[in-house]
């Protein structure tokens, strides 16, 4: 039910106040000052119209926040200007951050440590994994940063337990044919500069016929060498997602090169390059040399 408030307007200004401050304190269980739980308390060291919003020290902010100190647990302390600070805010009442804020308790900032700084290398880059190597030197805290250069997504982004005089830190599930930037910070030096590695690309080598493949030339390849090549025909097509190719006829020494074992070939490769289609061979057909590097062709031209 509606009902209309009491009209003040008669009330000398003086009864007015105490009778606001008495009616405060009432509503929120409070005296006109911050009680030592943090609660109730407004800009006018009364009672808020919600009961909420204390400051740490027993006093109220303008907005009824917390006055420029910390809270009660000093934590996520900062320097800057060689004043410790978190949110943009004085830590502690005595100016000073808490251990777990990397200040000490009198405000005072440590001494910076010297000596050399770490260091740090990309080494055993392969198209999913690269290997950090972080020359430890004398540093005592070192984080490391990796970060894909084309999706901005981080690869480490952090600590790592440090091992002296060398740590080493694996990188995994990284992309083909991608860039990365990468720098490491420590507590003696900041930040290191940026560097870059790129990763390999996935794609199989180029094949060559290890038999001599020439015009007018006796073809001579071996069971073992055309076995060969079909295996590398398969990691092309694991390169472009495709399934391994299961009809490959496997050969022994003395078969015969006839055309339904070498057209397997020819349609496991045309599957990523339509020019090898062309290829393709009928029972009583001479199979010559331009016919073999026809197929390597055909397979090293595949991106």
């Amino acid at each position: 039910m509606l009902e209309f408030l009491q009209d003040y307007s008669n009330i000398p200004e003086q009864l007015l106040a105490a009778l606001t401050v008495s009616t405060l304190s009432a509503a929120c269980g409070d005296t006109p000052s911050c009680s030592t739980d943090e609660s109730d308390c407004s800009s006018d060291g009364g009672c808020s119209s919600d009961c909420s919003d204390c400051s740490s020290d027993g006093e109220c902010s303008s907005d009824c926040g917390d006055t420029p100190s910390c809270s009660t647990d000093e934590s996520d302390c900062y320097w800057d200007s060689g004043g410790c600070i978190t949110d943009n805010t004085p830590c502690s009442s005595d100016g000073g951050c808490s251990s777990d804020g990397g200040c000490s308790s009198d405000g005072v900032k440590p001494p910076t440590p010297t000596g050399k700084r770490a260091s740090v290398s990309i080494t055993d880059i392969s198209a999913y994994s690269a290997t950090a190597v972080v020359t430890v030197n004398d540093a005592t805290e070192i984080s490391l940063q990796v970060k894909d250069t084309v999706t901005g997504d981080w690869v480490w982004d952090g600590d790592f337990s440090i091992t002296r005089p060398v740590t080493y830190v694996f990188l995994t599930g990284l992309t083909p044919d991608t860039r990365y930037s990468y720098y490491i910070w420590d507590d003696i030096g900041g930040n290191s500069a940026t560097r870059y590695f790129t990763t390999p690309s996935n794609r199989p080598g180029n094949w060559s016929w290890w038999s001599e493949v020439g015009s007018k030339k006796t073809i001579s390849l071996s069971a073992n060498e055309w076995n060969a090549f079909c295996e590398r025909v398969n990691e092309f097509r694991e390169y472009k997602n495709l399934p391994k190719y299961g009809a490959f006829v496997q050969v022994g020494r003395g078969d015969p090169i006839a055309a339904a074992t070498v057209n397997h070939a020819v349609w496991a490769i045309g599957a990523m390059n339509s020019a090898a289609m062309k290829l393709e061979v009928k029972r009583g057909d001479t199979i010559t040399a331009s016919f073999f590097n026809g197929l390597k062709d055909a397979l090293n031209n595949i991106e």
